[in-house]
């Protein structure tokens, strides 16, 4: 037996972005994450990727980065801000 058919009405609307609270102790608080949709996720690959003319490589700062950027719900970071944070402890951004 098949299952419904969606609409893009029904599928646009359904609740499936889900956001989880990270404690960061270090931090004296916690923030809040979300999931990263498929857009984000090429967002952050594309920007992730450097060439010097002959290879590409991952730059794992810019994967890291960006991921923070994509991620993080609440605070909200730009680039730079996510960037920023790439210079704290290692711990508690990788909980993140």
């Amino acid at each position: 037996m098949a299952s419904k058919q969606l609409t893009l009405e029904e599928i646009s609307g359904a609740k499936d972005f889900k956001q989880e609270t990270v404690e960061v102790p270090e931090w004296g608080g916690s923030v809040k994450v979300q999931t990263l949709t498929l857009g984000a996720r090429y967002h952050i690959a594309e920007g992730s990727v450097r060439e010097d003319g002959k290879s590409r490589r991952v730059d794992n700062a810019a994967f890291a980065a960006l991921t923070l950027r994509y991620g993080l719900a609440d605070p909200v970071v730009d680039l730079d801000q996510a960037k920023a944070l790439l210079d704290r402890p290692s711990e508690p951004v990788q909980r993140i």
